[in-house]
């Protein structure tokens, strides 16, 4: 979906890729935190194969096809804990609908700059569903029980 919307796997796309262009001797790094089916880290590991992606989740990501990149790969954790580990690690953060999981929004974002390198992008997205008739008008929001 973001894909459609953006035309491409993330918004700020000359930010992002010159952050993440192919340098000698260094690999930059990107963490996906929430990585839910890991489609996303997967699909950052083929288009920059000179990095190293880690997506992060509570559960294991269940791969669409089960190819995984030689530069991705899955970690178990909870992004609610401190990344004191990771201090100063990655180049582009992506954290996509995890408005939910987060327990304390301010003390999330202090950690994501912790594990952030100088110059680092975070994008940080969320949304709301809307749904649409077959003739591409939005259906009224319903409460249980309400006919609709």
């Amino acid at each position: 979906m973001i894909r459609y919307y953006l035309g491409a796997l993330y918004p700020a796309k000359e930010i992002v890729e010159e952050r993440l262009r192919s340098r000698e001797g260094y690999t930059p790094m990107i963490l996906d935190v929430g990585t839910g089916s890991g489609a996303w880290a997967v699909d950052m590991g083929l288009k920059f194969p000179h990095s190293e992606v880690i997506g992060l989740d509570i559960v294991p990501p269940v791969l669409r096809d089960g190819n995984l990149p030689s530069n991705c790969r899955f970690e178990i954790d909870d992004c609610n804990l401190s990344f004191t580990h990771w201090v100063n690690t990655f180049d582009f953060v992506h954290a996509r609908s995890v408005d939910t999981a987060i327990h304390d929004f301010p003390t999330f974002l202090y950690n994501m700059a912790q594990i952030m390198r100088p110059g680092a992008v975070l994008v940080v997205g969320s949304g709301l569903p809307h749904f649409f008739d077959e003739n591409g008008q939005p259906h009224p929001d319903v409460e249980e029980g309400e006919e609709g």
